[in-house]
């Protein structure tokens, strides 16, 4: 049986700009930084030779973001995804004062996809981010 989602696993090509964005800017804090290899890496990820950093963080709630940049990148992380691409394609965040947030986003280099809007239900702002590495954040504010 489900208990909780333990965290959302990020790969990132730019560990630094990715760090900047879930701590600096979203207030996340780094509770773990390693480099993991060796047998048991190995193992689980059914690869050979693998090092990988990981990065975790966790908001003030507990709720995690895993950031994994690894040493031999192989993939193509340039392919840019759309909210409309197959498979996850965003992280929904749920937020206070999401004019702020989207201001001190804008500031740095990233860009909404429209202004806040407010629901049909009239329950929540809603707007997209594009965020570092080609992810996309929905931030969610509640009325």
């Amino acid at each position: 049986m489900l208990n909780t989602i333990r965290h959302i696993g990020i790969v990132v090509k730019n560990p630094e700009e990715s760090l900047v964005f879930w701590r600096d800017l979203l207030g996340f804090t780094v509770y773990a930084d390693n480099l993991e290899e060796g047998s048991f890496i190995d193992s689980i990820l059914n690869q050979a030779n693998t090092t990988v950093r990981t990065i975790k963080l966790r908001d003030e709630k507990n709720q995690s973001v895993e950031l994994l940049h690894f040493r031999d990148l192989s993939s193509d992380l340039s392919q840019p995804t759309t909210l409309f691409t197959p498979g996850i394609t965003h992280i929904a965040l749920q937020v206070q004062d999401i004019h702020e947030i989207v201001l001190r986003l804008r500031d740095n280099g990233y860009r909404s996809l429209s202004e806040p809007n407010i629901a049909p239900n009239q329950k929540a702002k809603v707007v997209f981010i594009n965020g570092p590495e080609n992810l996309y954040l929905e931030l969610v504010e509640l009325n």
